[in-house]
C-alpha cells in the first residue's frame, strides 16, 4: 500500500519527512531509563538474599528482569536505523552501503574496544577483581585467555557459551547487535523492498527461533530471537514517519496497546517465579519488544504531546543519561564489582548490602561512564545535527 503511494508521488515523502526533527529526545530518554535499569538489575543480583525481610524480597522482585532492557535496546536499534531509510522513497540507505557501515563502525567499535581494554586493565590492576567470588562478576572470568580475547576482538563471542560472557559479561548483546547491522543492510532491507514489512517481521522471527526450536537450543545464550524484535523496531519506524501510515498513527491506540502488553508482562513477573519467566524468555521477550515498538509509534502520533510518558522520557536528566547510555552499559559491570570489593570489609548486614551496593554502585558507574563517554564515545558521534 505505502509503496504504491510513494511510487506515484515520491515528493510527498520527502516533503513530509523533511519537517521531522533529526533527533527524538524520548529515544534518548528511553535508552537512559533502560541502561539505568540494567545497572540496578546487575547490582541487585549480588544483594538478593533469602536473609532479607520478606517484604523487601517481594517488593524488589521487579529488579530481576533487567534482561527486558536489552530487548528494548534491540527494538530501539531497529527503530533508529530504519528512521533514515523510511524517509527515502525506495527504502534505501541514504548515502549507500559504505557510508552506513562506516557510521555504524564509528558509533559502536571505539567505545566497545575502549571498554574491552578498560576491563582488562582493571582486572589486572585491582586486587580481587580477577578472582572468583561467587558473584555475577564470576561470569567474566577468566579474562586473560586466547579463547576469551580473540572472539571478543572479532565480535563473535556470542557464538559459544564458553565465550559469551567473558571479560565483561554484558558485552554479549553488543556482538549480537553488530551482527544485526549486517543483516539489516544485506538481508532485511532487500526483503522489505521486495516483499514488504510483514514478510520481514515473519522472516526475522522464523530465523530467530530456528536455532532455538530446531537446532536443540543452539545459540540460546545469545538470544537469536532478538532479530524479530529488531524487525519490530523497523516496522515501528516506518509507521512513525511514513505518510502512508498517517491514519494508523492517528486511529490505532498505540499507547493503550503498549500499556496492556506491559501490564501482561508485569503480571507474569509478579504471579510466577523469576525462574519460570527466565525459562520462557523466548516467548516473553517479543511481548516486551512489541510493547516498546507500540510505545515508539505512540510517541510519534498526533496526540503524543498529551502523553504523560512522553514528558517523563523527555526529562532533561533522563535524556542526558541516554546520551551516554551505551558507555554506561559497557563499563558498569566492572565498576559494580569494584564497589562490591570496596564494601566487603565493612561486614554489612544483608539489608545494608541491599541499599548500599545498588545506590553507591549506580552513582559510581554513572560517573565513570560519563568520563568514558567523553573519551571513547563522544569524539566519534555526529552531534552537529
Amino acid at each position: 500500500m505505502v509503496q504504491s503511494v510513494l511510487a506515484q508521488n515520491p515528493s510527498t515523502l520527502s516533503k513530509a519527512v523533511n519537517k521531522l526533527p533529526e533527533r527524538f529526545e524520548h529515544l534518548d530518554g528511553l535508552r537512559g531509563l533502560a541502561a539505568l535499569f540494567v545497572v540496578l538489575h546487575h547490582a541487585y543480583i549480588d544483594v538478593d538474599s533469602p536473609q532479607l525481610p520478606s517484604a523487601l524480597i517481594y517488593s524488589s522482585q521487579w529488579l530481576h528482569y533487567g534482561h527486558f532492557s536489552v530487548a528494548i535496546f534491540i527494538v530501539l536499534s531497529g527503530y533508529c536505523l530504519m528512521l533514515s531509510v523510511a524517509r527515502t522513497p525506495d527504502y534505501s540507505l541514504p548515502k549507500g552501503l559504505f557510508h552506513y557501515f562506516k557510521r555504524r563502525a564509528k558509533r559502536i567499535l571505539p567505545p566497545y574496544y575502549g571498554a574491552l581494554l578498560l576491563c582488562l586493565l582493571l582486572i589486572a590492576a585491582v586486587d580481587g577483581l580477577g578472582h572468583f567470588d561467587h558473584t555475577i562478576w564470576d561470569n567474566s572470568l577468566p579474562a586473560f585467555s586466547l579463547e576469551a580475547l580473540l572472539p571478543h576482538l572479532l565480535l563473535i563471542h556470542n557464538f559459544s557459551a564458553n565465550w559469551v560472557k567473558k571479560i565483561d559479561y554484558p558485552m554479549w548483546s553488543v556482538a549480537l547487535e553488530w551482527q544485526f547491522y549486517f543483516l539489516f543492510s544485506l538481508v532485511l532491507l532487500p526483503l522489505w523492498r521486495r516483499f514488504g514489512p510483514l514478510f520481514v517481521m515473519f522472516f526475522a522471527f522464523v530465523v530467530g527461533y530456528i536455532p532455538l526450536y530446531f537446532l536443540h537450543g543452539y545459540l540460546e545464550w545469545s538470544c537469536p530471537w532478538f532479530l524479530g524484535l529488531f524487525a519490530l523496531g523497523m516496522v515501528a519506524a516506518a509507521i512513525s514517519v511514513q505518510p502512508g501510515f498517517a491514519a494508523w498513527r492517528k486511529n490505532i491506540p498505540w499507547a493503550g496497546i503498549s500499556l496492556l502488553l506491559a501490564l501482561a508482562v508485569g503480571a507474569m513477573g509478579a504471579l510466577f517465579s523469576f525462574w519460570w519467566v527466565l525459562d520462557r524468555l523466548p516467548l516473553i521477550d517479543p511481548l516486551v519488544g512489541l510493547a516498546a515498538a507500540c510505545l515508539l509509534v505512540a510517541c510519534s502520533s498526533p496526540s503524543a504531546e498529551r502523553m504523560a510518558v512522553l514528558k517523563v522520557l523527555r526529562a532533561r536528566w533522563l535524556v542526558a543519561c541516554g546520551m551516554f547510555s551505551y558507555s554506561l552499559y559497557l563499563v558498569h559491570a566492572p565498576i559494580l564489582a569494584i564497589v562490591r570489593l570496596g564494601l566487603k570489609p565493612l561486614a554489612l548486614t544483608p539489608v545494608q548490602w541491599f541499599w548500599m551496593l545498588p545506590s553507591l554502585g549506580t552513582i559510581c558507574a554513572t560517573a565513570v561512564a560519563w568520563l568514558f563517554y567523553r573519551i571513547f564515545e563522544r569524539p566519534f558521534l555526529n552531534l552537529s545535527r
